[in-house]
């Protein structure tokens, strides 16, 4: 049957009536945000120079990337102001100078935040983008510091200018410790298991010495990270020294508190930390936090040295005392190390 002229309007008007109101419910309906990885890469450039200031970051930079795979963009500020920040303090090192503990003393602080983990970020990660760094940082509010540690990127060549790129004005702490020593307690650290077992099958001698030449194994990393002025060198090349605080761990282990004030000053922190934050255990050694649970570190932290004859010792300690001079002359402090 055909309809009439006058009796399809009503019907096309009342249709048109429908469409609108069903377009009006679907647009009411909660909606779900897809990321666009072109204004999340905008996003990113923004708010990080929001966050820390000038940046040198480049548009064809490889170490922004945008959350596409996550579908949600952590730098978006949440109801009570907290967003996970790209850091503005970083432990670049040294291992087995005293890192763990020393970020551990400093989480008592209640400006700072810190980064459980080591995310090795700058020098086994990079390649995941400046967001997925993000993504491993705490959620902390605007006036409080975020510490990110990882010992590795002090001897990581490629590090000093990935830091950079990310923020020049960042600071950096460095915590070194006598070569000679830090490099016995590098090889207990990478034996830590057979130590606590049993007797070792292999010793630090085995490895500090080529059998075949008696020369020290300048290859071995145990004895490489110890020659701090080579790496300090590069870092020295992207920042100023105002920049990179460098502490004693020697000093640190004796006495915790007046170290930690100095980083409270370098960071422009209130001042907090006292005595009565912290306590001596005889048992391991070194000072724990005063506050259970888990004031102490654990097991793998403070283990005994291996047997090392007193003279492959003092052999050590020629070998480092013209690189510990050199370091000594461009960081502008004398640790007065053996």
């Amino acid at each position: 049957m055909r309809c009439s002229r006058n009796t399809a309007k009503p019907i096309i008007f009342a249709a048109s009536v429908a469409s609108i109101l069903f377009l009006v419910i679907i647009d009411k309906r909660p909606k779900t945000i897809t990321a666009s990885p072109v204004k999340d890469l905008l996003f990113a450039r923004k708010s990080y120079r929001m966050e820390n200031g000038r940046s040198s970051f480049r548009r064809n930079d490889s170490s922004v990337s945008v959350l596409a795979n996550s579908g949600r963009n952590e730098n978006v500020p949440r109801r009570n102001n907290t967003r996970r920040r790209l850091p503005q303090c970083i432990i670049i090192g040294v291992r087995k100078g005293g890192t763990r503990a020393l970020l551990e003393f400093l989480k008592l602080h209640p400006s700072v935040k810190t980064v459980q983990k080591e995310v090795h970020f700058f020098d086994k990660n990079y390649s995941l983008g400046l967001d997925w760094y993000r993504s491993h940082m705490p959620l902390s509010n605007p006036h409080e510091i975020t510490i990110e540690k990882t010992p590795r990127y002090f001897v990581t060549p490629e590090a000093p200018e990935r830091v950079h790129r990310m923020n020049s004005s960042i600071k950096l702490i460095l915590i070194v410790r006598d070569p000679t020593e830090r490099s016995i307690s590098d090889f207990s650290h990478s034996h830590r298991r057979e130590i606590r077992a049993g007797p070792l099958n292999e010793t630090f001698e085995e490895h500090a010495i080529n059998a075949d030449t008696g020369r020290l194994n300048l290859d071995w990393s145990s004895i490489g990270i110890s020659l701090y002025h080579k790496h300090i060198e590069r870092w020295l090349n992207y920042f100023p020294r105002k920049q990179i605080l460098i502490l004693d761990s020697e000093a640190f282990i004796k006495n915790p508190v007046p170290v930690l004030r100095r980083i409270e000053s370098f960071l422009n922190l209130a001042p907090k930390f006292g005595p009565n934050m912290f306590y001596f255990n005889k048992t391991k050694g070194f000072y724990c936090r005063n506050t259970p649970p888990g004031g102490c570190l654990g097991w793998t932290k403070g283990l005994p040295h291996p047997e090392v004859r007193p003279e492959v010792i003092a052999r050590l300690r020629g070998f480092f005392r013209p690189h510990n001079t050199v370091f000594y002359k461009m960081v502008g402090h004398d640790f007065k190390w053996p």
